[in-house]
């Protein structure tokens, strides 16, 4: 779990000068653990979902407690679909509920995969059969999905991704992380 009384991220002085203007733009370390950090990296996370454009919502409930037992059935559960011969690119959000369960989120693209079946072959992976797929319509949802980046920042469990994607989901290019060559990382005085 993340401390709520974790030290102060030690990049809170750091920001990106243009050398060139002299305009100043506030710096994030990139850490979901960092509490001053942290809704940056949710908001970035939120638009690259949603410009992507997911063709699905899906939802997996009884994801395992252990974390390597879940992403191995996650993992297997992929590739059971693919054997199947359906495409199936994905972005996944990983959530605790309130009662302490927990779920991992996907924007899916590729195929429609029957409820019945997803639900079937999830459960033969060690996910449970409670599964979920929904389409999706206008660029409404992949907002609404990415409500699950954002969600829970404080029960993530060390060790756990928030967020994490097929190679192949993401089809524009990625943002750069720093600005253009004009820009340098610096510190603030005290």
């Amino acid at each position: 779990m993340v401390n709520a009384s974790a030290p102060v991220c030690k990049y809170i002085l750091w920001h990106w000068l243009n050398t060139t203007t002299g305009e100043k733009r506030p710096f994030a370390c990139g850490s979901w653990h960092c509490l001053a950090h942290r809704r940056q990296l949710a908001w970035f996370w939120a638009t690259r979902v949603a410009a992507e454009g997911p063709e699905r919502m899906v939802t997996i409930t009884s994801i395992p407690k252990d974390r390597r037992e879940a992403y191995f059935a996650f993992q297997q559960l992929i590739q059971a679909i693919r054997r199947k011969g359906w495409a199936f690119e994905y972005v996944r959000f990983f959530e605790v509920s309130p009662r302490g369960a927990y779920h991992f989120h996907l924007g899916q693209k590729g195929r429609f995969i029957p409820q019945r079946v997803l639900s079937s072959l999830a459960s033969a992976n060690g996910l449970g059969r409670i599964v979920d797929i929904r389409k999706c319509f206008g660029a409404g949802p992949g907002w609404y999905m990415s409500k699950y980046i954002a969600k829970g920042l404080d029960e993530l469990p060390a060790g756990w991704r928030k967020v994490s994607a097929s190679r192949r989901f993401f089809t524009g290019e990625k943002p750069e992380p720093t600005p253009p060559t004009a820009w340098v990382l610096v510190k603030a005085p005290l």
